[in-house]
């Protein structure tokens, strides 16, 4: 039962108790609890009236409220929370259409809407928000943004490892941290969806690590329960950390990234999730090394059972399925877009997500790589998107799918992968 809209940011609302959403390995009693109240969000941070909207058509307002999400524990039983940012806006004729979720890439640290990109002419301008939200407004969606505070953002493990990346009482790991995305996506929608919405459909999209975030929550934490349709941009980029974190074979050669092989600045951020927390994942400037001590994934020992077991359960395409604890059979397709151009690990190791939902399960999947596009798919960057591709896109999945009764995979404009099987880089 949700939370009557006009109840959630009161002052008595402070705690909300969640029914367990975890799998079943781990399943627990989570908890959202209410820092701060609601406040109107700070002007000119998202919809601003520039673009001008239709005469008549008064600016939407942004509201915002902060939570400390508490879920998940550490390989030795330690309970973990994350502090998520979220904002919330309405069309001002009501939800006529159904509401959508847009997370960013990396940590999360940053709202969707505000993410920027530059063209010669245009300027430096908020793309997403312009191309993709704002036409989802006016068409009478819902927009919902949510963004993580700390370095690590949602996957950090609160407890460090010491010195020690083997340490497993700092191991967290993706799959557990997930439920912290999950906890957001099922009570928001019981709070600001279902009372007024009802039967409209309440759908996500995420970006990069955004997409790492959607594609954990609904392979271990049920997520796929309280989504009606799902679009994943550049990435997942974290699906196989056994290979993606290797140093040896071909991610030991030259621009291995393509490959699916983890850089160091994403080793760096993947070892958030194992208690190995980095000053902001950057070179030291003299030494060019990063700081911090060493994680998991930066040395993985490939010799320590503890490591592989943990690494190859903690991904998203295990080498043995267990219908208990990996769900891959979603009830609504889930829409891949990838730049030709990315040349990063978010095509290769995103194919693999795709391809075992495509061999592994019933959920029907549509795939397209888009010429000339990099890895900045929703931003409008001229030098990652001459042709503005990605926010259009975007867009065209929201509409199309995020409807009451969408239509069939494949649709008239995917033709086989679109490019997915032909214009994407090859794992050897």
């Amino acid at each position: 039962m949700g939370v009557p809209v006009e109840r959630l940011g009161a002052v008595g609302a402070t705690l909300i108790a969640l029914a367990a959403t975890s799998s079943p390995l781990y399943a627990a009693d989570p908890e959202l609890v209410e820092i701060e109240a609601e406040v109107v969000c700070s002007a000119g941070e998202l919809f601003d009236g520039n673009p001008p909207w239709p005469p008549g058509v008064p600016v939407p307002t942004s509201r915002c409220w902060t939570f400390n999400v508490k879920c998940g524990t550490t390989g030795l039983g330690t309970a973990l929370s994350a502090i998520a940012e979220v904002r919330r806006t309405r069309p001002d004729g009501g939800i006529t259409e159904g509401s959508v979720v847009f997370i960013s890439g990396g940590a999360g640290g940053a709202f969707y809407g505000t993410k920027t990109g530059t063209r010669s002419s245009a300027g430096t301008k908020k793309f997403a928000r312009d191309l993709i939200m704002q036409p989802l407004i006016l068409a009478g969606y819902q927009i919902i943004e949510f963004k993580w505070i700390g370095e690590g953002g949602w996957m950090e493990s609160d407890v460090g490892n010491n010195g020690d990346p083997y340490n497993q009482a700092a191991w967290l790991g993706l799959r557990e941290a997930a439920c912290r995305p999950a906890v957001l996506l099922q009570k928001l929608r019981e709070a600001w969806h279902d009372p007024p919405a009802g039967a409209l459909p309440y759908c996500a999209t995420g970006q990069s690590g955004g997409a790492v975030q959607l594609a954990y929550a609904m392979t271990y934490q049920a997520a796929d329960t309280f989504l009606d349709s799902v679009v994943l941009t550049s990435g997942p980029p974290f699906v196989d950390q056994v290979f993606g974190c290797r140093e040896d074979g071909v991610c030991g050669a030259p621009q291995s990234s393509q490959f699916g092989c983890y850089d160091e600045n994403k080793e760096c951020l993947l070892d958030q999730a194992y208690g190995n927390p980095h000053p902001n994942c950057l070179p030291d400037p003299n030494t060019g090394e990063l700081e911090g001590s060493v994680g998991m994934c930066e040395e993985p020992d490939d010799s320590d059972p503890a490591w592989v077991d943990f690494a190859e359960d903690d991904g998203l395409v295990p080498p043995v399925e267990d219908p208990l604890i990996h769900d891959y059979d979603y009830p609504f397709a889930v829409h891949f877009l990838f730049g030709q151009l990315d040349v990063g690990e978010a095509p290769a190791q995103g194919m693999k997500y795709r391809n075992r939902l495509a061999s592994s399960s019933a959920t029907p999947t549509s795939c397209e790589a888009f010429l000339n596009v990099k890895h900045g798919i929703p931003w409008g960057s001229e030098s990652e998107d001459p042709d503005l591709i990605g926010p259009a896109n975007i867009l065209e999945r929201i509409e199309a799918f995020c409807v009451p009764n969408p239509p069939p995979i494949p649709f008239e404009d995917i033709v086989e992968d679109d490019g997915c099987t032909t214009g994407l880089p090859v794992v050897p």
